[in-house]
């Protein structure tokens, strides 16, 4: 092992570099992406966050990280309020070896509403203390929704909090205020815990204001790439896109991209699963150990790659298309 990486990924990490180095040729957005973490909530692997973190470092010695996005349940949320934020305290000690801020969706896990829900000044002061120059909601959400502008690219990326007081969905002000964040000229990916279309959801349910969100987003001229977790599943949601909700599973409005947990676990597809989810297999003492993605936005080329590390296979999405080359771009909607 050298500088407290497991041996088994050395090659990982070099494989995972050389891809990066590859797309590094224009300028662009380069930013590891994970979701759900569920900190000690696996049996198996209880501490995988910090093995995870040791590789994040070890990838960010030579590649220059602009952000570290986080999409939600960092933590199980089944403690109390005293000893959930000391297991965020050592999260955070962990993400501050990285030398990128730290841009968090809250989770439904992350309010902790098992014992003892935190208010959205809580999550705000708990969960943002490492988020850095962006800008955070004035509204009665507490700045528990941001977006992050990079003017040398044209981007805005917009990150939402999909839970409201133990309720899923999006409250009034986070809608009023991703309506505002909208309007720009910048091209706008967004961020979110939960997606607000059901046929991308492990559980089809709908939230609060899901409609809302989405037609937000159908009627956003600019808008390019939709990313989440909760689901703990790999899914691309791509071209041809059906705006008519009676198409029912089918329903895919727009680009989207769901990632797998980080958290260690092994299951079989859900009833309610999208056709072509898929949650890659892990193994401990391998590779497949761990699941997080870096991901590289290309505006000039209008591409986004997902550089898989560990269990899970690399992507790329084409926005002028809304096509992927990926692993279900076989299994598209009709």
């Amino acid at each position: 092992p050298q500088g407290g990486v497991r041996s088994y990924y050395l090659d990982e990490i070099a494989k995972t570099k050389a891809s990066l180095y590859k797309l590094m040729n224009e300028p662009c957005l380069v930013f590891p992406m994970i979701a759900d973490i569920h900190y000690k909530a696996s049996k198996d692997c209880p501490d995988l966050i910090d093995i995870t973190m040791e590789n994040m470092v070890a990838l960010s010695k030579d590649i220059r990280f602009d952000f570290i996005a986080c999409l939600g349940d960092i933590v199980e949320g089944d403690r109390t309020q005293a000893e959930t934020e000391s297991l965020v305290d050592h999260l955070y000690d962990q993400f501050m070896r990285i030398d990128a801020p730290y841009y968090p969706a809250i989770g439904n896990h992350d309010e902790n509403w098992e014992h003892g829900a935190f208010s959205h000044q809580q999550l705000h002061r708990i969960y943002m203390r490492n988020t850095f120059d962006v800008m955070f909601d004035q509204t009665s959400m507490c700045g528990t929704n941001f977006y992050k502008d990079f003017y040398g690219l044209g981007v805005r990326c917009i990150f939402l909090n999909s839970i409201n007081g133990g309720t899923f969905g999006f409250s009034e002000a986070t809608c009023g205020w991703f309506e505002e964040a909208l309007d720009t000229s910048f091209d706008v990916y967004v961020f979110s815990h939960v997606s607000p279309i059901r046929a991308h959801q492990h559980d089809y349910w709908y939230h609060y204001n899901d409609d809302r969100i989405a037609e937000a987003i159908k009627a956003a001229p600019n808008f390019k790439m939709f990313f989440n977790g909760h689901s703990h599943f790999d899914c691309e949601f791509t071209a041809p896109f059906n705006t008519d909700k009676t198409a029912g599973r089918k329903y895919n409005p727009f680009l989207a991209y769901s990632l797998t947990c980080n958290k260690f676990v092994n299951n079989t597809p859900g009833k309610n699963w999208p056709a072509h989810a898929v949650q890659p297999f892990r193994e401990l003492g391998t590779v497949t150990e761990d699941a997080f993605d870096i991901v590289v936005i290309r505006p000039k080329s209008g591409k986004v790659n997902t550089i898989r590390f560990g269990a899970g296979m690399d992507r790329e999405f084409d926005l002028t298309t809304g096509q992927s080359m990926g692993e279900s771009a076989a299994a598209n909607f009709p």
